[in-house]
């Protein structure tokens, strides 16, 4: 979703016309309403005094915090532009504020960017998404598969009754790919794969007798030794970068993952696991916890991990960790000024020469000529 469709211009024209703002303001108002999730917004505009923040049910902050005029306009473009975006239903992942409360707008306000749906369409919203090294995944609890990308192909595999929180990959070439339930953890190995739709679902149940009891789930996810290639999959190089949301200091993630309205990225060197729950990014100290996957859903009052020892435990449980103060670094000691060189004779014999004249002329007394000459002898 770069760039808006021309009913999503129709849309942000009638809202500046009504609210009485420019078409950009109203279309960053409404970017940032998307970042939020539809449910809040973080923005930044000469036209809204400023930076400031709005969420839904009732909460505004300008910095022109005693202009209730311009705060009622505010709240009322964020409202406005909420119901807007609740009536597209394929805005947000299936489990958020919008798939729950569409309006049925009937028309689309963004230019849908392919980028952003990777998987076969017949597949529908995910649940929850996320990324390992090279490798992308996208879970579909309702038609029990998961989608697979690696370097650009797409492979989509039967989950059964399994239920995907996270994934993890053992490092080195070739390093199987493992994911983690709230039963425990499981090798993309032991899922059959459909291919590329849903067509061939009759093969999933025939596949299913087939695997190799050195495929069944793993616990601790411990080393898988002998794993074979996964199949129709080519080697994980050159896939795009993703976007890092996550504070710059922490490095790469080990790990990510998303979750309906919650996404994370785990940082094992660090010892830290960044969160952005509806556009807010806090970072918790994980300590020796080998964080592998999270659980949540938006009933839920606490957000669960999962680790690969198979423990499970609140967000709560991790200490937020706060930055440190920046300590400016010492200014690098002054060079010593080198020794004054000495004088060459000749100019101390034209230095000898010049009081001389000076004695002549009266200028110096016999005592300063002598005292002179003393010291310009000591020279030589």
């Amino acid at each position: 979703m770069d760039q808006l469709t021309p009913e999503g211009l129709q849309v942000v024209n009638a809202l500046a016309q009504r609210f009485g703002f420019s078409q950009e303001a109203v279309i960053q108002m409404m970017f940032a309403m998307v970042r939020g999730r539809g449910s809040m917004a973080q923005f930044n505009h000469h036209e809204f005094a400023g930076s400031g923040q709005w969420m839904r049910g009732g909460m505004l902050m300008i910095s022109d915090m005693f202009n209730h005029a311009l705060k009622a306009r505010v709240d009322g473009l964020c409202q406005a532009i909420a119901a807007e975006l609740d009536s597209q239903p394929d805005l947000f992942p299936s489990g958020s504020v919008q798939s729950q409360s569409q309006s049925g707008g009937g028309h689309s306000l963004f230019e849908p960017d392919p980028r952003d749906t990777w998987w076969p369409r017949e597949l529908g919203s995910p649940s929850s998404m996320g990324a390992q090294n090279a490798v992308r995944y996208a879970f579909f609890p309702a038609a029990a598969r998961l989608a697979i990308e690696a370097n650009g192909q797409v492979t989509v595999y039967d989950t059964g009754a399994h239920h995907i929180a996270g994934v993890s990959q053992q490092q080195g070439p070739g390093g199987a790919v493992v994911f983690t339930t709230p039963s425990g953890s499981i090798s993309l190995a032991s899922l059959s794969t459909i291919g590329g739709g849903l067509q061939a679902q009759s093969q999933s149940s025939q596949s299913q007798q087939q695997i190799s009891p050195s495929m069944l789930p793993l616990a601790g996810m411990a080393p898988m030794q002998g794993m074979a290639p996964m199949p129709g999959m080519t080697p994980m190089t050159g896939m795009a970068p993703i976007q890092a949301w996550w504070p710059p200091e922490l490095g790469t993630p080990s790990s990510t993952g998303a979750q309906n309205t919650l996404r994370y990225a785990i940082f094992p060197a660090a010892r830290r696991l960044a969160i952005d729950r509806d556009g807010q990014v806090s970072v918790h100290d994980t300590g020796d916890l080998p964080i592998s996957g999270c659980t949540w859903s938006d009933d839920q009052k606490e957000v669960r991990f999962s680790t690969s020892d198979g423990r499970s435990l609140t967000l709560s449980n991790l200490p937020e960790a706060r930055p440190a103060p920046s300590v400016p670094s010492p200014l690098p000691p002054e060079p010593p000024e080198p020794p004054a060189a000495a004088p060459s004779q000749s100019a101390v014999l034209e230095a000898l020469a010049k009081l001389g004249e000076l004695k002549e002329m009266g200028v110096l007394t016999a005592e300063e000529f002598a005292a002179k000459k003393a010291e310009l002898l000591q020279r030589l």
